[in-house]
């Protein structure tokens, strides 16, 4: 895989990749509204810096300069990219249902209402995954 490549996953969020001694850092902007997983301050360095355009927040993920950290490094930040979409397409989708049962509610009589019910078309698959759970999320920077 080429240094494109894998800088390409990253869309518009690469900002810049640096040689410290022994470490690296690679630069990343996020939207500020986003969160990341407490694994990653715990298991990386994860160090703010301030991003100049509004809206955004600047951080630097640094490790050790071999090859196994470096690519863990651009799997945490895959995966904070990964997570953030999620949350915000469950939240476009909470807010459209929220507006459809609103209609609903509005346009219906009590007595049918009272034998509404929400579920899945297939609930056998229904896959929930609690990988990192909602609870568990910072501030990118402070």
């Amino acid at each position: 895989m080429t240094l494109y490549t894998v800088l390409n996953q990253f869309e518009n969020f690469f900002v810049a990749i640096r040689r410290l001694e022994t470490h690296m850092s690679l630069d990343v902007k996020f939207p500020a509204n986003w969160s990341m997983p407490k694994s990653t301050t715990t298991e990386f360095q994860v160090v703010p810096f301030d991003y100049k355009e509004e809206g955004w927040r600047g951080m630097s993920f640094v490790c050790e300069f071999d090859e196994k950290t470096v690519q863990k490094n651009v799997e945490m930040i895959l995966k904070v990219i990964k997570l953030n979409r999620e949350r915000e397409e469950k939240e476009r989708l909470f807010h459209n249902v929220v507006a459809e049962l609103k209609k609903t509610f509005e346009k219906t009589d009590l007595k049918h209402l009272q034998n509404l019910s929400i579920g899945f078309d297939e609930t056998a698959n229904l896959n929930v995954e609690t990988d990192e759970p909602q609870g568990e999320t910072i501030g990118l920077a402070e």
